[in-house]
């Protein structure tokens, strides 16, 4: 294969030019599918369908399992067929996925759309990551690259809470995911402009090219499962943890959360580099921990806020922190790597959302969010034994490619 193969055609002019500036506008409009699906979704299932807790969180989490699949099979296939028709992909499928969640008239329904919303934003995040990784404007800026496109897209959910809230009581549910299906349709008329992404030497042997990739990207991608389950008590359950003790914060510990993350990322995007060691990452596991239980105890707005804002930070950091240790590992695969190992945040936000919901269908909502802090303190332990399980895995792919 040629060295000098590139995966998508020249972008012209402006977009072109600062292609970093208008991939982010593109992962803004494709995640806002996601983001104003947040309240809408919730209403259809418990008013509409008048489904249980239990259903609810299978129903908000599943899109995060469709994704895994699809952010592995993206970031490994990419390569051969381009960043630029995947992308296009994904956006279609993310607005399609809208349509048919508005248009459902059962809980099944509703599950079908969001399945396509996970294949959606599975192979958007891995495009994008990948494509954004590899641009040469942010070659000098590897820890803000690799956290970019979860920063935009905690952005996205944060703004579009409110927003879809807003819509919701003004038109109404299935209006506001209308509404949601036209943002990733606008991104088609960007992505055809962006600007090649070369990339270095293939391996002939495809076997050995998804070994480095899978070898680079699991042991760390185990670690950012256990993550997300924060995410999901926060964006899954956070209208309920405040309706279930009469107070306000709920509805807005998206936003708060949200918010923090996009903070955290913008002003202390650059100390990843410096601070991505294990014992950091333990630090940063042990304050998402204290955020869950915050969210279980509190019987206060302040202290709601509080847990929120704890995840948040921690959230802002794991991510990057973690991705440092795939790039270094994967090389010139970097970009593949790093989309296989964000499927594992996708994992957690799924199986946080599904045992969160069961566990409160059976216990109660604060025995739930007390399971999952001890379920994200596991990171801790993964964190210790990331170096010794890195050199293995080095060694294992030296052994392989041998």
């Amino acid at each position: 294969m040629n060295n000098s193969r590139s995966l998508v055609s020249s972008g012209e002019g402006v977009i072109g030019h600062h292609s970093h500036h208008f991939l982010r506008l593109v992962v803004t409009l494709c995640y806002l599918a996601v983001g104003l699906s947040v309240i809408p979704v919730p209403v259809m299932v418990r008013q509409g369908f008048h489904a249980d807790e239990k259903m609810l969180g299978l129903v908000m989490g599943i899109y995060a399992f469709t994704a895994i699949p699809a952010r592995i099979f993206t970031g490994i296939a990419m390569r051969r067929f381009g960043y630029r028709s995947g992308l296009i992909a994904a956006a279609l499928l993310l607005s399609a996925s809208s349509l048919v969640c508005a248009w459902s008239d059962s809980v099944n329904g509703m599950l079908f759309g969001r399945i396509l919303l996970g294949v959606g934003t599975g192979a958007m995040m891995a495009v994008a990551t990948a494509w954004m990784v590899e641009l040469p404007a942010m070659q000098s800026q590897m820890g803000k690259a690799i956290g970019s496109v979860g920063t935009i897209n905690y952005a996205v959910l944060a703004l579009s809470a409110p927003l879809a809230t807003l819509i919701c009581h003004a038109w109404g549910a299935q209006q506001t995911l209308f509404i949601a299906a036209l943002f990733p349709l606008l991104a088609l008329l960007i992505i055809p402009k962006l600007a090649t992404v070369p990339v270095g030497p293939c391996e002939r042997n495809w076997q050995r090219a998804t070994n480095r990739v899978l070898l680079a990207s699991i042991v760390p991608g185990l670690a950012l499962l256990l993550s997300g389950i924060g995410y999901a008590g926060i964006v899954s359950f956070g209208l309920e943890i405040g309706v279930s003790r009469h107070l306000s914060a709920g509805a807005s510990l998206v936003l708060v959360f949200g918010i923090t993350m996009v903070a955290a990322r913008v002003l202390f995007g650059n100390l990843t580099h410096r601070f991505s060691g294990s014992v950091a990452i333990m630090v940063v596991f042990a304050l998402e921990a204290a955020g869950l239980l915050l969210l279980a105890y509190s019987q206060s707005n302040a202290g709601l806020w509080t847990g929120a804002v704890a995840i948040g930070l921690a959230m802002s950091f794991i991510y990057p922190m973690l991705g440092i240790r795939v790039s270094h590992i994967a090389g010139s695969y970097r970009g593949s790597a790093l989309s296989v190992f964000g499927a594992f945040i996708n994992a957690g936000i799924g199986a946080g959302s599904i045992m969160i919901g069961f566990l409160s269908a059976h216990w109660t909502l604060a025995a739930a969010l007390k399971m999952a802090a001890l379920s994200v303190l596991g990171g801790c332990l993964l964190a210790a034994l990331l170096p010794v399980l890195e050199l293995f895995c080095e060694r294992y792919f030296s052994e392989q490619v041998g």
